[in-house]
């Protein structure tokens, strides 16, 4: 299921609190990224759940069961031929709409 609101969600969730000059910014560049370059890289170290979730606790926010579907994914596209492939088409996603979206925003002292 969704577990994280969308953009527009996000900034009228701000503005009906007080906030000002909500700005959204998606981390892009092609060395921004959140978890180890040695591990993110390298499409196949995903594969080792337990060291690759240690990386970052959004992995946190999935089950076990979840995990292992992905992993299980993940091996069923190497098996077949496509990871690669798969791997470098989320590469272009990330470098054009971001990993992670940074929101900042200001709010007026009372």
């Amino acid at each position: 299921g969704k577990r994280v609101p969308s953009e527009e969600e996000m900034v009228k969730m701000f503005k009906e609190v007080g906030f000002q000059d909500v700005k959204l910014e998606p981390l892009t560049g092609k060395d921004q990224i959140l978890y180890n370059p040695e591990l993110y890289f390298n499409v196949r170290s995903f594969i080792d759940i337990d060291n690759f979730k240690r990386t970052d606790s959004t992995f946190s926010l999935c089950t076990e069961e979840e995990l292992q579907k992905a992993v299980e994914k993940v091996k069923e596209m190497e098996a077949n031929g496509t990871l690669d492939t798969w791997f470098a088409d989320k590469e272009k996603e990330r470098q054009t709409f971001g990993q992670t979206l940074n929101l900042y925003a200001t709010k007026p002292m009372r």
